[in-house]
């Protein structure tokens, strides 16, 4: 019978043996540290208690069960200690030789087990305090304030971040952190905390706050004593997270702060919107031009006025009605007809029981220009709208109602993109499925459906709007197209700052640097907004853009090569006025301009409300302001053809102030603004390590003609 029971004991053994391989390659917890622990001592309890009972079995003593097993508990205590009681143990190993492996085994995995769980229990404040320091010392580090899904999700996905969770924040979750693999470190944001020596003045630290709209007032009141009180002194940076409807409010009381405190806080604070992010990667990685059929556009690059290009949308939430919003700013495309381009209407269909056209102003702007319009001679000829728009108050769920939706879809001639977000990921994924069933795989489609993880991404159905992917330190610190709407707002400084070209780069960048610091929300997002578009322009032409893979070529002359080089573009005046590649690009971005200032709530304005004025050090040059940005209101919202009317109106009144002189539309030159995108996109491209190609996502294939 003792031979079975050595024998058994030695088979537990190597179980808890191979138990313990896994668990050191597996993922270590304290829970699981400690249970492996109790495992290892119960094994080592029993291997004591055995050769008690048999001493006193053989003796006849008969078995103090309680008495052996308080006594193993004692040996087993002080064989975890290093120390082991081995009078009876050698005695019975005498008597069964197995035992003494069985023994041997248990001694060493007693003394390992212990020296591991020590280190175990130590090493995560000691390892993560290595790690904090090591991370603060390096050029940059991010310091992401809380310990919530996003912060986590931060922390995995970039690297150099630090974790700053409150000292509040229970012992247990911190360790749960640190068993994640995050970086932790404790403390309270404040201008004192700051101020310790964790921050050095030479290392960059860029603080992220991420919380709900009802902290917004109490991280921002925050964030300025922060900035006021270090940025003399230390170099950080802090980045919050606020609601995208309320970003150009809360900018006016930043700027408003600035001012009183002549504290350059907008230097050091930037404002993001995850819904917002959301919205601009999906509209500048798939924009309608991405998928459409070469054959619907021209020669030119405009759009055949016979083409048909539908949006339909599902659900009309927060998240959706900003897609929506930046869909329609930045998919303006350009049509020729009755001898000049005019905007090609795309058709937007939005299903949502608690949608009203009334709502949110969808009927408001096209009464708003009406109503201007009938103002006779007062203003340029009126911009054309930017959407037409229908609302329809009911759901998609069941297939009755996606089919009458498809059948209307089936019987017209052209393209549509179908994008889903109700609210729920399980709903978007039957409503996305349903659609692609019922339009029977056709090709004249694309399905987008919202979903914040990783799902399948078919033919026809494309997940969007994973903001894990979003919140990532190359997304919120180091966009790319912020990048390249600093360098679009270089190129206009560059025009109105130093047309002779006198300024070095160096000078130009130091100018666009502070330019960039005071300038307003609403211009900033105007660039970038721009930036966003470069897509649209490349798929135009037949081009599109994507991340360099090894030492391949930038290609950058395609751009030239589909559009024309810079001095083949400098033509007279007139020429903006006739059909060419040319000109349907300024078109189509003049219409992108007009529907970001109309969906922001500007109007077109008045001719009598445009100042034009002597000014210079000799009063030989001509002031002009065509915009007023208290009230809202812009002269150039107008018609392609109606800047020239702007241009001719300015050169009169020029002409007025300078009788000597004999001023013309094209030198107040409104349309080569429209052109400062397609010049500096070549070095977009390869400042951000991408590539130009031929664009070969249309659904019809082919050349384009």
């Amino acid at each position: 019978m003792w031979e079975n029971i050595n024998c058994c004991l030695l088979a537990a053994e190597i179980v808890l043996l191979i138990v313990g391989v896994f668990y050191l390659i597996g993922k270590k917890t304290v829970i699981r540290t400690f249970l492996y622990v109790g495992l290892v001592f119960l094994m080592t309890l029993t291997v004591y208690v055995v050769p008690l009972y048999y001493a006193d079995f053989t003796a006849e003593k008969g078995v103090e069960i309680l008495v052996g097993f308080f006594t193993g508990i004692g040996h087993t205590v002080k064989q975890f200690m290093g120390e082991s009681e081995t009078e009876k143990v050698y005695s019975y190993a005498e008597e069964f030789p197995l035992y003494s492996w069985v023994f041997s085994l248990s001694a060493v995995m007693a003394i390992v087990t212990t020296g591991y769980a020590t280190v175990s229990i130590f090493r995560r404040r000691f390892f993560n305090d290595i790690a904090r320091a090591g991370r603060l010392k390096k050029d940059y580090c991010d310091i992401f304030v809380g310990c919530g899904e996003k912060a986590v999700s931060y922390a995995k996905r970039s690297k150099n971040v630090v974790l700053l969770v409150d000292e509040a924040t229970e012992k247990e979750s911190v360790v749960a952190l640190v068993d994640d693999g995050c970086v932790v470190m404790r403390g309270k944001l404040s201008p004192k905390f700051l101020k310790s020596r964790w921050f050095k003045k030479t290392k960059r630290y860029n603080i992220i706050l991420s919380g709900e709209t009802e902290n917004l007032h109490i991280d921002l009141a925050t964030v300025l004593q922060c900035v006021s009180a270090v940025y003399k002194i230390k170099n950080i940076h802090f980045y919050l997270e606020i609601d995208e409807r309320v970003a150009e409010i809360v900018q006016q009381q930043i700027d408003a702060k600035q001012k009183a405190d002549n504290v350059s806080y907008r230097e050091y604070i930037t404002l993001f919107s995850l819904n917002e992010l959301v919205a601009r990667k999906f509209v500048e990685e798939n924009p309608v031009t991405k998928y459409m059929p070469y054959d619907f556009f021209e020669k030119d690059t405009s759009v055949k006025a016979d083409a048909k290009i539908k949006v339909l949308m599902v659900g009309f939430g927060a998240r959706s009605k900003e897609l929506y919003k930046k869909f329609v700013i930045n998919n303006q495309l350009a049509v020729w007809k009755n001898g000049e381009y005019h905007v090609f209407p795309i058709d937007y269909s939005i299903y949502d029981a608690a949608v009203e056209q009334k709502e949110w102003g969808i009927d408001g702007l096209r009464h708003a220009l009406e109503k201007l319009g009938t103002a006779e001679g007062e203003y340029f000829p009126m911009p054309e709208l930017p959407y037409n728009t229908e609302c329809f108050q009911e759901n998609l769920y069941d297939m009755d109602s996606i089919g009458k939706v498809c059948e209307k879809l089936k019987q017209e001639r052209g393209f549509t993109y179908i994008i889903i977000d109700t609210g729920d990921v399980y709903r978007n994924i039957e409503i996305s499925n349903n659609f692609n069933l019922l339009l029977n795989n056709g090709k004249n489609y694309r399905i987008f459906m919202y979903s914040n993880f990783e799902m399948f991404s078919e033919n026809e159905i494309i997940c969007y709007g994973n903001t894990d992917l979003l919140l990532t330190h190359d997304v919120i610190i180091n966009e790319s197209l912020l990048s390249l709407a600093k360098t679009i707002n270089k190129e206009y400084l560059k025009q109105y700052l130093d047309p002779e070209g006198k300024l070095t780069d160096d000078e130009l960048d130091a100018e666009n640097k502070k330019d960039w610091r005071k300038a307003s929300y609403f211009n900033m997002y105007s660039n970038i907004s721009l930036a966003t578009s470069l897509r649209v322009k490349l798929n135009s032409l037949g081009l599109d853009y994507v991340k360099k893979s090894g030492e391949t070529a930038s290609q950058t002359s395609l751009i030239e090569e589909s559009y024309g080089t810079y001095d083949e573009r400098a033509r007279s005046y007139e020429n903006y006025f006739t059909s060419s590649r040319r000109n349907a690009m300024l078109a189509q971005e003049h219409f992108r301009w007009n529907a970001y200032h109309l969906l922001n709530g500007y109007l077109p304005m008045k001719k009598s409300r445009i100042i034009v004025r002597k000014t210079g050090a000799n009063n030989d040059e001509v002031k002009r302001v065509i915009k007023n940005n208290d009230t809202k209101k812009h002269s150039a919202l107008t018609t392609f053809n109606g800047l020239n009317c702007l241009s001719e109106y300015i050169a009169n009144k020029a002409n007025e102030l300078f009788a000597s002189k004999d001023f013309s539309a094209k030198d107040f030159d409104y349309y080569k603004n429209d052109e400062l995108l397609i010049n500096v996109a070549g070095r977009f491209v390869e400042d951000n390590n991408y590539r130009i190609e031929k664009n070969n996502s249309s659904l019809s294939g082919g050349e384009k003609n």
